[in-house]
């Protein structure tokens, strides 16, 4: 869920709102999202490990040299571990929200592709390719490969999905997990950004991934 100030405008197609009706709007949409941070901090309550996509929202604003998107909820909750994107050069990805609101720490960025048309050194699409095994892909076109060329921080969420479970199952603790993933290189200190993160702009160290391809 984006920041609630603009939900009523990601959410209905007139975007004309009197002053009066869009502060009663957020007054509601306030209440929803604290009992969505309550529901969270509950689970955290319970050990359970929640890594949540940032959001790719930041595009626009980025074009336009403005500050890059804040992350959506539930990512950026102080329960959960955020996730944000960056291409094969290690850099953010052009639509990735930053990870986390200061004072908080605990985003991580990893690959996540970046947008249509850029590709990668090897020059392939950069982006995340897995199997797909629809005949068609979503907008119609024949699938003749059995590959999809996906982008986003909700794929780089699931490489860090995978690393914070595998930490769970050695009997790491939910924010024990959150911090040692959060720290980045083993050379972070409990303070993580008493340097700056490895991608500034977006308040994320990065844990790097590679993809390998057997035939």
């Amino acid at each position: 869920m984006p920041d609630i100030r603009r939900l009523p405008y990601v959410w209905f197609d007139s975007r004309q709102w009197p002053s009066t009706q869009l502060w009663g709007a957020i007054r509601v949409l306030a209440h929803i999202e604290e009992g969505l941070r309550l529901l969270f901090e509950s689970l955290h309550a319970q050990g359970i490990l929640i890594v949540a996509a940032a959001g790719n929202d930041s595009l626009a604003v980025r074009e336009q040299g403005q500050k890059l998107r804040a992350p959506r909820a539930p990512a950026r909750y102080e329960t959960t571990l955020s996730v944000t994107s960056v291409n094969s050069r290690r850099t953010a990805s052009q639509f990735a929200n930053i990870a986390c609101m200061p004072p908080l720490n605990a985003g991580i960025a990893t690959f996540g592709g970046d947008v249509f048309g850029l590709t990668d050194a090897n020059g392939l699409p950069d982006a995340v390719r897995g199997l797909y095994i629809s005949p068609s892909f979503p907008n119609g076109e024949q699938n003749t490969s059995g590959w999809a060329d996906w982008r986003g921080t909700s794929f780089s969420t699931a490489i860090i999905s995978a690393l914070g479970a595998h930490l769970v199952a050695q009997s790491w603790s939910a924010p024990q997990a959150i911090t040692r993933i959060a720290a980045g290189r083993e050379r972070r200190t409990d303070k993580l950004f008493g340097s700056s993160p490895d991608i500034p702009d977006l308040l994320a160290n990065v844990i790097r991934v590679q993809q390998r391809f057997r035939l």
